[in-house]
């Protein structure tokens, strides 16, 4: 005779199974993706301000071999301090005139008020990466300021501490940083932090302040940055 037959039987997922696990997944996905997002967009500006920083540095020292201590340099206009001592050294770069900085606007975090990028007679130039630099004013002061705009988009909108950062170059020093502007100031990593905190965010504030606080920081952007990515 024959043998008994043995048979396995398998249980599939019914409809509402699977339903209630799609639904899990999208609430935890909804619960991480802002945070994923977030952690990506700050991964991405601390690499870019970074870099920038030390690549204005590179073209400087470049700019010093040729044309002496940045402090002895003739005073020539803002156009001309790009085209003669940053441009040259930063190959692929291209120059953006003051008429079509305009076109780019920089707003405070809370949105309360804004401004046009070719403020203080300023000029600029977009490197080969992508980022738009701007240097303001005629003349070589002491200190002049270095706007950057780490990622361009197609609304020219920008948010002051998030997309767009500021540093100094100091004549009499030789160098693109923050800190020495802020020393001028009265501020530095060792100040009050919730005052610093506060300015960076503040509409009276300065963009320099939030760079300060990331650059304090070793170039990360610190747990309790007062701006949101």
């Amino acid at each position: 005779g024959g043998g008994n037959r043995l048979s396995s039987c398998s249980k599939g997922f019914t409809l509402a199974e699977v339903l209630i696990t799609l639904g899990i997944i999208g609430v935890v996905a909804a619960m991480t993706m802002p945070a994923l997002i977030s952690g990506h967009n700050k991964s991405v500006v601390e690499t870019r301000l970074k870099r920038i920083d030390s690549v204005l540095n590179s073209a400087l020292k470049l700019a010093e071999k040729d044309y002496a201590e940045p402090q002895n340099w003739e005073a020539v206009s803002s156009p001309q301090v790009i085209k003669t001592f940053f441009m040259p050294y930063l190959p692929g770069s291209k120059f953006i005139s003051e008429a079509n900085l305009k076109y780019y606007t920089i707003y405070t975090s809370d949105g309360s008020s804004s401004f046009l990028l070719n403020g203080g007679y300023s000029s600029g130039f977009q490197m080969k990466t992508g980022e738009i630099i701007k240097v303001n004013g005629a003349g070589l002061d002491k200190e002049f300021q270095i706007g950057i705009i780490l990622k361009p988009n197609k609304n020219n909108k920008y948010i002051s501490g998030k997309d767009y950062f500021v540093l100094y170059m100091d004549r009499t020093k030789g160098v693109v940083d923050v800190k020495p502007w802020a020393a001028h100031w009265n501020v530095s990593c060792n100040s009050d932090r919730n005052t610093v905190l506060s300015q960076c965010k503040s509409s009276s504030g300065h963009s320099a302040l939030c760079t300060l606080l990331i650059e304090c920081n070793g170039w990360k952007i610190p747990d309790d940055y007062p701006i949101r990515f």
